[in-house]
């Protein structure tokens, strides 16, 4: 007998929070392990490099108490470096478990957030440009939301085009005027 395999069943994406808490942001951000599809907010997104920060500082000052070694170098002024200690230290092991547990959904919510600011999570790639690359992208994170976001996010039930009336969104038909995709927006 043979049986026709089940749809993939994918993450609906969420819809950006914007003035997300700490405790938010950080739940989505688990929540939303390597998701994406969909936005997040520029308080989502600030929320979690201020927590990825404070976690790698932290992990970096225990990793010089194990080891004693306080000399600083030119790392400490790059915001997301991987935390220094003794490799085969509890905290060196540590670190680098939360480094590469943390580079994936990193890239996820920074992809995310760039469709939230309506651009190409493409643009994550400037990050392999050097400074110039940084500063062009901190400037794209940094930018305001823009509803045209939404056609990053990823159809549901409850949003796509077969959703019931007054959950459907306008992001799942394409017209080629911005006056033509509101009027298909508002059913004029």
């Amino acid at each position: 007998m043979l049986r026709t395999p089940s749809p993939v069943r994918r993450a609906p994406s969420l819809p950006p929070l914007p003035g997300a808490t700490p405790v938010q942001a950080l739940r989505r951000f688990v929540r939303q392990y390597a998701v994406f599809a969909g936005r997040a907010s520029r308080s989502e997104y600030w929320w979690w490099v201020l927590i990825n920060l404070i976690v790698t500082a932290v992990l970096d000052v225990a990793g010089r108490l194990t080891t004693g070694d306080w000399s600083w170098n030119s790392s400490v002024l790059v915001v997301a470096r991987w935390p220094e200690g003794g490799a085969g230290t509890p905290v060196g092991i540590l670190a680098t478990v939360y480094s590469v547990a943390v580079i994936l959904p990193s890239l996820a919510v920074l992809w995310r957030r760039l469709h939230d600011a309506d651009h190409s999570g493409l643009w994550a790639f400037l990050l392999l440009i050097p400074f110039v690359g940084w500063i062009l992208l901190a400037g794209m994170l940094a930018s305001r939301s823009d509803p045209d976001g939404a056609r990053f996010d990823r159809p549901t039930e409850r949003t796509g085009p077969d959703a019931p009336l007054g959950f459907r969104s306008g992001a799942w038909t394409w017209s080629s005027s911005a006056p033509e995709r509101e009027r298909t927006r508002t059913g004029a």
